[in-house]
């Protein structure tokens, strides 16, 4: 048998079949191998054979930890070549093991263990058969489900980026990891699974932090940043070494698990709530999404705004360049409203040439006001090229008129409020030259 010793890169182009992985996947390593750091080769190397695994195509043989290294071995179904990958153990300073995943260990796994990691996938489609519809939905499930497989004190989460309209993220998630400086260079950068066998004894220990009284904690990267939502999770204990191998090992598991969920959730939600002519949010998306934010104002007692955009006079703009120019500039005009909103706020298609904006609490009617005449401006001061019926390009300009109503000024209600926003957009839309905001008088 032929052996031949490998980098990571060229163990990624010339092993590994990537073209296997999904579109993102193949980006993913396309960038770390233009990019050439060892440690990001040798993190997505990892993250690839898990990915091949998961698809039937590479099956852990053997696995072995031995004078501070680890050894795994693979074998390749479609050509039955093996594959040896060997890394570094696990490193203790100050206080802190940084362990390199995968984690060599017999997880004993249980039928019960099985079922509550499954039963987080199930409850993606709620009894009322909804979808759920923001990531930190899911990532509920997800805490809930680590705390009870790992049988832990407490869980949380502390997000490092996060996707749109994930407005709530404040619900679930923690102020900061409990060490960012290892939680940006261990856990997200180099996807280590780090452990404080007893915080008390760590070099790092802090007499006011918010969690006195827990003595061991567990921290591992959870999402994927290409997909746009990742961040820490941290398992918490008041037992000084509560995590042993095997809990470590399940830890990782769990994240392993949770990361595929978040990356499939976001691919589903896409296909369900995304306009494929604009890529901006649909209606569907837009009317859930209108109903949780209206409750959390209630709750926190806060205000918000619902705002239609129309873009003036596109029936004529479509009559003089066709459908096809017409969809250059409504997908233009999504961009541009997408892009001078907040992270936080949300845009959707509501239908034709007009747009629903979602102004996230708290918000003041000046605040609103300001953010709606900031959208109108940049489309007023865009230039849209586009081909005529005549095939000729023509430079182009178009403005928006945009209604609004405040919550809960206006209405309290949802039906209320996008019947008051939509005259208000009557209103504007009234003034001889358009391209004008208007709020509700009561406002």
């Amino acid at each position: 048998m032929k052996r031949k010793s490998l980098n990571y890169r060229e163990l990624l182009l010339e092993i590994l079949p990537i073209g296997r992985l999904s579109e993102d996947d193949r980006k993913a390593v396309h960038q770390a191998v233009l990019a050439g750091n060892e440690i990001e080769l040798e993190r997505i190397a990892f993250f690839v054979v898990g990915k091949l695994q998961m698809l039937g195509i590479l099956r852990l043989v053997s696995a072995h930890e031995e004078d501070g290294e680890k050894s795994f071995k693979y074998r390749n179904l479609l050509t039955s070549d093996s594959i040896v990958l060997r890394h570094a153990s696990a490193a203790q300073e100050h206080g802190v093991l940084k362990i390199a995943k995968p984690l060599v260990s017999a997880v004993k796994t249980s039928v019960e263990l099985v079922r509550r990691m499954l039963s987080v996938s199930d409850r993606i489609i709620t009894d009322d058969d909804r979808l759920l519809t923001r990531s930190t939905e899911v990532l509920q499930l997800i805490l809930h489900a680590t705390k009870e497989i790992l049988a832990c004190d407490h869980v949380a989460f502390y997000p490092v980026s996060k996707g749109t309209g994930e407005s709530d993220i404040g619900a679930i998630a923690t102020q900061e990891p409990f060490d960012p400086e290892i939680s940006a260079e261990w856990v997200i950068k180099r996807d280590y699974l780090i452990y404080y066998p007893d915080i008390a004894e760590s070099d790092l220990a802090k007499a006011d932090s918010q969690m006195a009284g827990y003595r061991s904690l567990a921290m591992i990267k959870v999402g994927l940043e290409s997909n746009g939502f990742a961040g820490v999770l941290e398992a918490w204990s008041k037992e000084a070494r509560f995590f042993d191998e095997e809990k470590l090992a399940l830890l990782s598991l769990v994240s392993d698990y949770s990361s595929s969920l978040l990356e499939s959730t976001s691919k589903l939600q896409e296909f369900v709530f995304i306009d494929s002519l604009t890529g901006v949010y649909n209606r569907n998306f837009f009317n859930i999404q209108l109903d949780n934010e209206i409750a959390r104002a209630q709750r926190e007692n806060n205000a918000m705004a619902v705002c239609i955009a129309d873009i003036d006079n596109f029936k004529q703009f479509n009559s003089s360049y066709g459908y096809e120019g017409a969809n250059l500039v409504l997908g233009g005009i999504a961009k541009l409203l997408k892009r001078d909103l907040r992270p936080f706020d949300l845009i959707a298609r509501w239908g034709g040439e007009e747009f629903a904006l979602l102004l996230a609490p708290p918000l003041t009617l000046e605040d609103a006001k300001a953010i709606c005449e900031r959208l109108r401006k940049a489309v007023e001061s865009e230039v849209f090229l586009v081909t005529g019926l005549d095939a000729a390009s023509y430079k182009c300009k178009v403005t928006i008129s945009i209604g609004g109503a405040m919550f809960p000024a206006d209405a309290g209600t949802h039906d209320k409020l996008w019947r008051i926003a939509n005259r208000a957009l009557i209103e504007a839309k009234s003034v001889a030259e358009k391209n004008t905001v208007r709020f509700h008088e009561g406002s």
